[in-house]
Formats: structure tokens, sequence, C-alpha cells
């Protein structure tokens, strides 16, 4: 004989590698092949003289939120750090959500297009200091005013290539250097998953961190 016990407490929660291209929330790339969702759903409490088990309903998850295998990673191995990590919500109260806007550009392509703008801004100041030092130069009689304006030019000039085009550089090169981390993470996250699903150990001292997995898609 089977009893079924329910309660509105009781789930089933599930980690799920699956398949596909979602656009995720918080990620730094713009394409992962494979991700991660968490899925949590009701549960029935089913006891017979067999054992106990738990089943779920067929009529979807209560929520399903998607991740990259990098912030997977990190929400494994970040615990009571920060407010958490980023991740998309997929399915809420058995219920699609829609995904995330795709116009906004990814971090990668934001941080090129700020750093485009920064150093056009830069060649714009340089070439209009550039023209008024060329209209004080092309004066026939120079003054003591005209001679100390002159040498302001030319020091703000230097100092927009000496000191700003460096500082523009170091901040193009932190940002795509995340980029970069991020896309080894990605792949690194990925070996693990899918050595596990395999049965397979990561060579010791290099890889990535084993990674716990249920199912996959």
């Amino acid at each position: 004989m089977t009893e079924e016990l329910r309660h509105e407490s009781y789930a089933l929660v599930q980690f799920v590698r699956c398949s596909g291209n979602p656009k995720l929330y918080g990620s730094a790339l713009d394409y992962h092949n494979d991700y991660i969702k968490l899925a949590i759903k009701r549960s029935v409490w089913r006891r017979s003289d067999t054992g106990d088990r738990f089943d779920g309903p067929t009529d979807g998850d209560l929520i399903e939120v998607g991740m990259s295998m990098s912030q997977y990673a990190e929400l494994l191995t970040s615990n009571n750090i920060g407010l958490g990590v980023p991740c998309t919500i997929q399915r809420l109260n058995r219920k699609g959500v829609e995904p995330p806007p795709s116009d906004i550009p990814s971090e990668g392509d934001n941080i090129k297009a700020e750093f485009k703008e920064r150093i056009k801004g830069m060649a714009d100041s340089l070439v209009k200091k550039q023209k008024a030092f060329a209209e004080i130069m092309a004066k026939k009689n120079l003054t003591k005013a005209d001679r100390e304006a002159a040498a302001k030019t030319l020091d703000q000039a230097v100092q927009e290539l000496t000191s700003n085009a460096p500082f523009f550089l170091e901040m193009f090169q932190e940002a795509t250097e995340k980029v970069v981390h991020t896309a080894k993470a990605e792949v690194a996250a990925f070996m693990a998953v899918a050595s596990q699903d395999r049965g397979v150990a990561l060579p010791s001292g290099g890889g990535a961190p084993q990674l716990p997995l249920g199912a996959t898609e």
C-alpha cells in the first residue's frame, strides 16, 4: 500500500546541464553553447512498504533559472560572499519568462565602444589644440601672452599623450582581461562538468574544480 503525503513546503531541486545559446543576464559573453539550469518543483512524498519515493509533477517547475558555466562555478564556490551570483529566470510559477533584452550590448562590446569613444575624444582634443597652436604661431608678432598660450597648448597636448592615453589603455586592458578570464572560466567549468558526466577525472593540479551536477538534457 502506498501513502501520498503532500505539503506546500515539499519540493525537489535539480541542476541540469542544457545545450543551447540563451541570453544570460550578468554574463560577459555573448555565446553559451552549454549552460546550467536550476529547477525547483513541487513534490509528492510517497511512502510504501518498499521504501520512500519523492515524485514531482509533470506540469512544469515552480522556477527555472539559467546560469553560465562560470556563474554556476562561482555560485558553488562563493558561499557567504557578496549579494549573490547573477542568474536568468526562465520560468516562474510554471510559466515562461521573457528572455533578457538582446539589444543591450555585451560587456565586451560595451568596453570596446567606450574605449573607441574615449580615444576619439582624445584625438578630437589634440586636433583642436593643434589648430590653436597653428593660429598662434601664424601671427607675425608674438606677444608674451601668445607665447604663454602656445606653451600651455603644447603642455595640454603632451598631457593627453603621456597621461590620458596610457590611462585609457590601462582601463581597456583591465576590462578585456575580465572578459578573457570569464571565457577561460566558462571553458574550465564546462570541462569539469563534462568530465564528471563521463566519469573521467581531470589531471591533478590542473583544470577546473569538480562540480556536482544532476541530470543532463
